[in-house]
């Protein structure tokens, strides 16, 4: 299509209008906002970290001299099992700090690497753990040894009613000896017994400490993913949790009354579409991040109902020429009653919130249009045949063809000729459904 941009042409009549408009949607101007601020205090993940690796010092410090437990390679393992708990949950605070200013980055954090674990909570080497399992086994044994001599005694304890009584002092001298291997024994389970209580009173507390680092390690990667997506412009319930997020709305819908509503119902099932709907801006404050978010209020007053316009040409036989006129918008919106309206690109368009599949929520700094003469506006309100203004023309010379633009009532064409259009199934007639030449609109 050769186009040849030319003003208006005086002698060209305009005896019907190309504007066509199509409403699409229902758009809401985002005049009115209630704001929300989340507060992510990052003092406290740090305070955190100190405490639970006090925790972990701590415990291996006090567990053979709280409890007197004889030391060995189970719990020194499962001591070894927190240490490397520690040194991921510390890798995931220092990735959480690099989202930060470098300045702030490692004020307050403790720098753990493997060779500072070792000095600092004292890990046994090989010598060591090797002396305690010969002192665990030389234990072991001398029980098992113990309780093997003392099942051979009780044998002869069952046969003393059978001994003749000339043999009574020396039986006496054995049950003497066997009451004295009695209380060894009893001896031996107490320390073996309290040995094994504070063995697992240990385990227990290593096991709770383990708990705790991957418990502050899931709240750690949480924030951080949380932040990321903050800084690509969502908030989720990384930071800002469903129930949280539910309750702040509901009690937002008790304060506004009804001078505004809420862009969704305040049901769990729309918290998806709130998410989608809050646009994150960020703040730091010392150690203390900050995210702010607009949750916009609708009110009938900036209702809007949106029009796609769309530009015909049509056919002029004196000139044998086409012309399209040129509003130079892409979008018409305007209050139900037509008596003021915004213009908008589709680059303007797009930057506004998906409210549902037939309505959108827009920057509110648009200005309404009163009194303008604007041929758009006049097209719409039907006032340009008396007063109202004419667009630009574009006009082109052109081929046979149809011209298609989507409207309301249907679907309207503009063509050169009488340009005809069959259908045909399976070979079966041809059933002429356009016949029409000029401007008309097929429904």
């Amino acid at each position: 299509m050769k186009i040849v941009n030319l003003v208006l042409l005086l002698s060209i009549s305009i005896c019907e209008s190309a504007i066509i408009f199509e409403k699409i949607d229902k758009v809401f101007l985002k005049t009115n906002k209630w704001n929300i601020l989340v507060h992510v205090n990052i003092s406290a993940i740090t305070q955190e970290q100190f405490e639970i690796k006090n925790a972990v010092m701590n415990a291996n410090e006090s567990f053979y001299e709280k409890y007197n437990i004889i030391k060995n390679e189970l719990l020194d393992n499962e001591y070894q099992r927190s240490l490397d708990k520690l040194i991921k949950y510390n890798k995931e605070i220092d990735e959480l700090m690099k989202l930060f200013p470098t300045g702030k980055q490692k004020r307050g954090l403790i720098n753990v690497g493997g060779n500072l674990l070792n000095s600092v909570f004292g890990v046994m080497d090989n010598d060591d753990r090797s002396e305690v399992n010969q002192q665990i086994k030389n234990i072991n044994d001398q029980t098992n040894q113990m309780s093997l001599n003392a099942a051979k005694q009780l044998v002869i304890i069952k046969n003393v009613n059978n001994v003749t009584e000339e043999n009574r002092k020396s039986i006496n001298k054995v049950i003497e000896r066997i009451k004295s291997y009695d209380s060894i024994l009893k001896q031996m389970y107490n320390d073996k017994s309290r040995d094994v209580n504070n063995y697992l009173r240990a385990n227990y507390i290593l096991d709770t400490i383990r708990e705790q680092i991957w418990e502050a390690i899931e709240t750690v990667r949480k924030i951080r993913l949380g932040i990321n997506m903050v800084l690509a412009g969502e908030i989720t319930t990384d930071l800002l949790p469903e129930d949280m997020l539910q309750k702040i709305l509901k009690d937002i819908e008790k304060e506004i009354g009804n001078k505004f509503y809420m862009p969704y119902p305040t049901t769990t099932g729309n918290l998806i579409n709130y998410y989608k709907l809050l646009k994150p801006k960020i703040s730091l404050d010392n150690k203390d991040l900050y995210i702010g978010l607009e949750l916009p209020l609708l009110d009938e007053e900036n209702r809007l109902d949106l029009y796609k316009v769309g530009y015909l040409p049509v056919y002029q036989p004196k000139q044998d020429v086409f012309f399209v006129e040129d509003g130079k918008t892409d979008y018409i919106a305007t209050d139900p009653n037509r008596t003021r309206y915004i213009y908008f690109s589709d680059n303007e368009l797009a930057k506004c919130n998906i409210l549902t599949d037939q309505a959108k929520i827009c920057p509110g700094n648009k200005v309404w249009l009163k009194h303008k003469k604007d041929c758009v506006w006049d097209e719409l309100t039907r006032t340009r045949e008396n007063k109202g203004v004419a667009c630009p023309v574009k006009i082109f010379r052109d081929e046979e063809r149809i011209y298609m633009v989507k409207q309301e009532d249907g679907l309207v064409y503009s063509t050169k000729g009488e340009v005809v259009v069959n259908s045909e199934c399976y070979g079966l007639k041809k059933d002429k459904i356009i016949s029409k030449n000029w401007r008309s609109v097929l429904k």
